[in-house]
């Protein structure tokens, strides 16, 4: 069996969400970080969000395998919706179009890091902006109620650069469809997604 034109090995499927509203070249470099992953079991899920410039096109042409999902209309973030409620994967990570994994080993640390921990919800990743090379999730240790040896346990999620258990996300409503754009991690975290633990990656960069 394969997805996405990677063999499946047994291990945990993975989806892989991108969201997407008129940024084909951006898209097409994150779909094709995605593609270097060396992880073998993955499912691509890109939701454009009624864009303009010929990304979804660009996406059935380069990318046939991939799961693509057209929005009529842009409806800002309660899009990455489509990726939480029809991802088949064990786990689900989410990215904009213009985040990526930093490596091609960074989907299978994930995964071993969920494997482990099987009480962590939710992994918010270390993200480092790629123009300056600095983290910008650093200092978020202020807020943890815990720490473990490979994480601490925090309050709150972030956007892209999350990872999921499925299971506890489709436990949830999802993002707030009237949340165009904002705070809407915020809401997310107050939902049922309380009831396990939500780890930081402290050290390892993760993506």
């Amino acid at each position: 069996m394969t997805v996405n034109g990677k063999e499946d090995t047994g291990l945990p499927l993975v989806s892989v969400g991108i969201l997407n509203w008129n940024r084909k070249e951006e898209l097409r470099m994150t779909i094709a970080k995605v593609l270097e992953s060396n992880y073998p079991a993955l499912e691509i899920i890109v939701v454009d969000n009624g864009s303009s410039d010929g990304s979804a096109e660009m996406v059935k042409s380069e990318f046939p395998d991939i799961r693509l999902y057209e929005l009529g209309c842009n409806t800002g973030i309660a899009a990455r919706n489509t990726i939480l409620f029809e991802a088949s994967g064990k786990y689900i990570l989410t990215y904009d179009n213009d985040s990526e994994p930093a490596t091609s080993s960074t989907i299978g640390e994930i995964v071993s890091f969920l494997e482990r921990h099987a009480d962590v919800a939710a992994l918010c990743t270390n993200v480092i902006n790629c123009h300056t090379g600095k983290s910008e999730t650093h200092g978020w240790e202020k807020y943890a109620t815990a720490y473990g040896s490979e994480y601490y346990e925090g309050l709150f999620v972030h956007g892209a650069g999350m990872a999921f258990r499925t299971r506890c996300i489709q436990a949830t409503k999802g993002y707030p469809e009237d949340f165009f754009l904002g705070l809407e991690e915020g809401d997310l975290t107050n939902q049922e997604l309380r009831l396990d633990t939500i780890g930081y990656v402290l050290k390892s960069r993760l993506s």
